[in-house]
């Protein structure tokens, strides 16, 4: 789907880009056609789009013989996709936020250009949400790609940083030009491929202790810690048997060492 094309059946549904929804739609097929082959080919049973849009990646899912779930928060979108693909015996659209949507417990991938706006919460509902998730392949505006990747130390290094290494593996597949979007965003965007890896954490408690580590990131990781613990010789103790100094700052300690103190952490507390 081009520009023209898409600015042509905008017009014809009485619709515009919405920018509550952060919406701007891929106008380039060889973009889409990338993106998608990655989860057509790959082992799992079910494919989520979110945000289908006008389904410029839809055009590419519907041809496999997987299930394809297409999530639109936007009415009008919904409305156009549901009689569009009405004749797929395989497609279902689904008219509602991502974030209400609960997923099956079945081999699944997800695939989205993600909205800026939300695109952390997203990214958090994926992974957390989802046991038998085979791969994620999302795009994102190139200024969030440098949280992905974060180093310590760094204003961009936190709890999804963390989050990402621990959990699974990211790999950048391309970046794609602003020009590629219709309306054009003031920004580049990145297509990246998450698959999860082998890990013992509980992702869902680790991740809470971690984000409530990050909530005052300036101030010391004693501190922080203190505020969950609410004992400063149970925090002490904690940070010690972490090997962790109490003057480290949450953006200095490695996400490694974070698995090491929340393990000290659930142990201690539950003396």
């Amino acid at each position: 789907m081009d520009k023209i094309s898409t600015m042509s059946l905008l017009k014809e549904l009485g619709l515009a880009p919405q920018k509550r929804f952060g919406q701007n739609f891929l106008i380039s097929n060889s973009v889409s056609e990338r993106i998608t082959k990655i989860v057509i080919e790959d082992q799992s049973e079910l494919i989520y789009e979110i945000g289908a849009g006008l389904g410029a990646l839809s055009e590419f899912l519907v041809k496999s013989d997987k299930t394809i779930k297409l999530v639109e928060i936007d009415h009008g979108l919904a409305y156009y996709l549901a009689h569009h693909f009405a004749t797929f015996d395989n497609v279902e659209v689904i008219d509602k936020d991502i974030l209400k949507v609960q997923f099956p417990g079945q081999k699944l991938s997800i695939v989205s250009n993600l909205p800026y706006y939300i695109t952390t919460s997203i990214i958090e509902k994926v992974i957390l949400e989802n046991d038998e998730i085979v791969n994620f392949v999302f795009m994102v505006q190139q200024e969030l790609s440098e949280r992905l990747f974060a180093e310590t130390k760094s204003k961009q290094y936190g709890p999804l940083t963390i989050l990402l290494e621990l959990t699974g593996m990211l790999k950048l597949v391309m970046n794609v030009d602003q020009s590629a979007f219709f309306p054009v965003p003031n920004i580049n965007s990145s297509v990246y491929v998450y698959r999860p890896k082998a890990h013992q954490l509980d992702t869902v408690g680790f991740y809470r202790f971690v984000k409530a580590l990050f909530l005052m990131r300036r101030k010391t990781i004693a501190n922080n810690l203190n505020t969950i613990v609410g004992n400063k010789e149970l925090t002490a103790k904690i940070l010690l048997a972490s090997s962790i100094p109490d003057n480290k700052r949450p953006e200095e300690i490695e996400p490694e060492q974070y698995v090491t103190l929340y393990s000290n952490y659930e142990n201690i507390k539950t003396v």
